[in-house]
């Protein structure tokens, strides 16, 4: 450019008045063109792209003393602003909520959280959601006093989304989809599923405009379906098939993970709340609990979390393992390992000889039984239709079992060495969720009413003297888990009447004759010892109880030992009895699941994706 050329060694002699022209003709040029060259070079700093935020993965190694626990339910949620997480880890008597900021190793336990799960941050980041003990509460995020906004939520999968208008939606006992202001107060159903299915795990939209959430079968193993619900008019669409859950993207798209760990984008219209396009996949390997509960997460300014799985549709497996009073467990035999399902249920015969057990595998959920400890395992029922909640006859020849091969769940009843047709023993107006045999063979307890009716209650009927069940627990509240004493005289249950979940006793079949309510910080799940001196139950943190009682001449609760930790490695139920207990009341039957962090099947990788939103538009474009 002449403009910027050196001048020559003539014009450095040249006279004065020459080279003061010179230099006035030059300025006269030079100026406008260095203003023109300026100006075109601030033009196209302004017009420019963007460079792209880098993409950066790596794995996330939490300290040994404070490692993620949960592992079948959401685990781990992310800040607003990436700037720290909130995920399950240990903690006295159960687990609790740690934080954990980007900027240090160590992470933090928030107290008052113990039993808590499936925690959701919330749109300003200044508070976390949990769920704990059937109820929804918030704590601050920097620590304080957790506040209970609603009860009867969902806890098998203790699943909650916050929403950016000031309301959280949760799936409620019954897997239907309500609404709660996050100031807490009434709970309002946003939406009902039909019959027989289940709607969970939801995710909220911006603006409040709406929520994703999984629908699914019983099972959640034939139907698992992605849908949206428009909160404005309350009705829901099938958005995709084959879909563990969903998110929505700043990009304009939904990125969904499907059971067998791949993650895929679609663009999605937010306005329309409707797909646009063709599905890409962008990752795989995600861990899916029980096919259905996907270890990720995505926050709203892309930042991914997620644990390694296996690629492909794998099933959940695990061990029945013998646990002493002391918490000690041992597999009963090492070398069997099984699919319980999302509906567990397994019990020991009279003798403690064997294990009657539910068992999903190809040609679906089938009772099995076990010889213990590392005897045969025999299938005893091949209906193909659903064949749950196993239980004993008090001469240990036979297996109950609940099936809904006639189109409702009704009780069957077949011998245990597989020999003779599964006879039809009860069939109700309602379906029946669980049963067992009074001890001398006379009464049947059941509980009637499950996730679909939202409604549970327990029942008594005399099969060959009764016509119709009399009412032994039924109130417009939920009572579940009934469990009858050696002798036969008294009647344990739990019923969530206080808000909570507590384990209460009352004379049977008399049951009118009184109530005493036995624990005391919540309780579920309770079993009687064969001794008839104790009454098994685990609490509200999540701990394994023997409270010690008196059962003559009226009854009365002494003592309540905390025994172990239940902790989240085992497979676990709020309306069933997710253990059982050996003659001698020493050691209890439960099933743990792989893959939970003990030195059998270590845990997955914790895998942190940043700034995940640029190669999605890489892989998928954005809109």
């Amino acid at each position: 450019n002449p403009a910027f050329a050196l001048p020559t060694t003539a014009a450095l002699h040249a006279p004065a008045d020459l080279t003061v022209a010179r230099r006035a003709q030059w300025a006269r040029f030079a100026w406008p063109a260095a203003a023109a060259v300026l100006a075109s070079l601030t033009l196209w700093g302004w017009l420019r792209p963007e460079s792209p935020t880098p993409v950066t993965r790596y794995g996330l190694a939490l300290p040994p003393d404070q490692p993620l626990t949960d592992v079948f339910h959401p685990t781990f949620a992310i800040a607003p602003d990436g700037s720290w997480i909130v995920y399950v880890g240990p903690g006295d008597g159960g687990g609790q909520l740690w934080v954990k900021a980007r900027d240090r190793y160590e992470a933090t336990p928030l107290s008052g959280t113990v039993g808590a799960g499936g925690p959701v941050v919330s749109p300003d980041g200044e508070w976390i959601a949990f769920i704990a003990d059937g109820q929804l509460r918030k704590i601050p995020a920097g620590g304080g006093s957790a506040i209970t906004l609603t009860d009867s939520v969902q806890m098998m999968l203790r699943a909650a989304t916050w929403l950016d208008d000031g309301s959280l939606v949760f799936s409620d006992g019954g897997f239907a989809l309500r609404r709660v202001p996050d100031v807490g107060g009434a709970a309002e159903v946003v939406w009902t599923p039909e019959s027989g299915r289940y709607a969970a795990l939801p995710i909220g939209l911006p603006g409040g405009r709406g929520v994703l959430f999984t629908q699914c079968d019983a099972n959640c193993r034939t139907v698992i379906e992605s849908w949206v619900l428009d909160l404005e008019s309350g009705e829901a669409r099938l958005l995709n098939a084959d879909v563990a859950q969903s998110w929505y993207a700043a990009t304009g798209h939904l990125v969904y993970v499907r059971p067998d760990g791949g993650v895929f984008a679609v663009p999605f219209d937010l306005g329309a709340l409707e797909l646009t396009g063709a599905a890409v996949p962008v990752l795989e390997g995600v861990k899916v609990d029980q096919l259905i509960v996907p270890d990720f997460a995505l926050s709203p300014e892309g930042m991914l979390m997620m644990i390694a799985g296996p690629t492909g549709r794998a099933r959940t497996e695990a061990q029945a393992v013998w646990v002493t009073r002391d918490g000690t467990a041992s597999p009963i035999d090492p070398g069997w390992a099984f699919d319980p399902g999302t509906v567990v249920g397994w019990v020991m015969s009279p003798d403690g000889k064997r294990l009657a057990v539910k068992i999903l595998s190809d040609a679906g959920d089938d009772i099995w039984i076990k010889e213990l400890d590392q005897g045969p395992l025999s299938r005893l029922t091949f209906h193909g239709e659903r064949e749950l909640r196993p239980g004993w006859t008090p001469d240990g020849r036979s297996v109950t079992f609940v099936s809904d091969r006639n189109g409702q769940q009704d009780l069957y009843v077949k011998r245990a060495d597989g020999t003779g047709p599964a006879e039809l023993l009860l069939d109700l107006d309602v379906p029946i969720w669980e049963a067992s045999w009074s001890p001398d063979g006379t009464w049947l307890v059941v509980r009637v009413g499950g996730a679909a009716e939202a409604q549970r209650d327990i029942l008594g009927i005399r099969p060959g003297t009764d016509s119709v069940p009399v009412q032994l627990a039924a109130t417009e509240f939920q009572e579940t888990a009934p469990t009858l004493s050696p002798d036969g005289r008294w009647l344990a249950y739990a019923s969530d009447e206080t808000g909570q979940r507590e384990v209460y006793v009352r004379p049977f079949p008399e049951t009118e004759g009184g109530k005493w309510q036995v624990s005391t910080d919540g309780g579920r799940s309770p079993l009687w010892a064969h001794s008839g001196r104790e009454l098994f139950y685990l609490n509200g943190a999540g701990e394994m109880v023997a409270a010690q009682v008196v059962t003559e001449p009226s009854f009365s609760v002494g003592e309540r030992r905390v025994l172990f930790a239940f902790g989240p490695e085992y497979a676990n139920t709020n309306t069933l009895h997710p253990y059982d207990v050996t003659p001698d009341d020493q050691r209890f039957v439960m099933v743990r699941y792989a893959g939970s962090g003990s030195e059998e099947a270590p845990a997955g990788a914790l895998i942190v994706v940043e700034n995940f939103f640029e190669e999605l538009k890489e892989k998928v474009g954005s809109r």
